[in-house]
């Protein structure tokens, strides 16, 4: 059997140029599964040599051509000008079109609550838009008294609670600078325009009625009368947004500024002194005297959910 095959194969074969042939397929078989590869063409002029597992409305997944039991990598196709694949196939991408695929896929506008508010004692809406990447404005309205009761007396000087009765309204307008990340991250740089770390200035104004608490001196006693408190203010609020889903937001901040308050007039009685002071206005915190005009504080926790693009 050996001879036969010795033989078959020999020089003098007619058989040697079918093993010649033969042994080229099997050559180049075995070499374009050694060199297979696919190359990735990014934006920035790198070239990676990768194999491809997936091809998304969004993203690329591969792994690395040197490492391919490795982990899988995943890049957004607004970094991909161009992937070669290894049977010759090209896929090119549009480059400089100031990622408005990606903005279409984004939804852009938002409703939120601050969550704590109704401990607070009022209720505070916000509508957010996004404008451009990296930009969005707020918008707010609190309604006063849209939310659990605030006691003024727990019944020291009276048999029964006396609440503040607090009613009143205030409007916000916000306007905020998103920091745009350069990290990927879950295949987007970012999962949506309005999520990320932002810086916010904000202006404030409102109005509300409410029992205050006083002291006579004429015949020792408490007694409470409905004031009108006038107050605004100018804020810088720093904060950070996350976006879940694409759907449901969350949004942490805090923020210092000026207060505005006619507090001054509202406390003064040559006959009594002003007993209770909160300095909270309803949105913005006072910490001047007796809740008076001063340093502004505001934060909280608002929740929400998009509403359209």
């Amino acid at each position: 059997m050996a001879f036969f095959i010795l033989y078959s194969f020999s020089p003098n074969s007619k058989n040697m140029k079918k093993l010649t042939y033969l042994g080229l397929i099997l050559f180049c078989s075995i070499w374009q599964n050694v060199t297979a590869q696919d190359k990735i063409y990014k934006t920035n002029g790198e070239i990676i040599e990768v194999k491809v597992t997936e091809v998304g409305t969004n993203e690329i997944k591969y792994h690395l051509y040197q490492a391919k039991d490795g982990p899988i990598y995943i890049l957004h196709k607004l970094d991909i000008s161009k992937i070669e694949y290894e049977d010759g196939r090209k896929e090119v991408y549009e480059v400089g079109s100031d990622e408005s695929e990606f903005n279409d896929l984004q939804k852009t506008s938002a409703i939120k609550i601050n969550f704590l508010s109704p401990v607070l004692g009022y209720m505070a809406f916000n509508y957010e838009k996004s404008i451009k990447q990296g930009r969005s404005v707020e918008l707010s309205l609190g309604l006063i008294g849209l939310g659990f009761k605030q006691v003024v007396d727990y019944g020291y000087s009276s048999n029964e609670n006396i609440y503040l009765d607090q009613a009143g309204a205030f409007i916000s307008a916000g306007y905020k600078f998103i920091k745009v990340s350069d990290k990927i991250k879950n295949g987007t740089k970012q999962n949506n325009l309005l999520q990320g770390w932002y810086l916010k200035p904000q202006i404030i104004f409102g109005s509300y009625r409410a029992n205050e608490s006083y002291y006579n001196y004429t015949d020792y006693t408490n007694y409470y009368q409905k004031k009108t408190t006038i107050f605004g203010g100018l804020l810088i609020n720093l904060g950070k947004q996350w976006v879940f889903n694409n759907f449901i937001l969350l949004d942490l901040y805090g923020g210092v500024g000026y207060d505005i308050n006619n507090r001054a007039s509202v406390n003064g009685n040559n006959y009594s002194y002003y007993n209770n002071n909160p300095g909270f206005h309803y949105g913005v915190l006072s910490t001047g005297l007796d809740g008076i005009s001063g340093l502004g504080i505001t934060g909280g926790l608002k929740v929400g959910i998009f509403i359209g693009r």
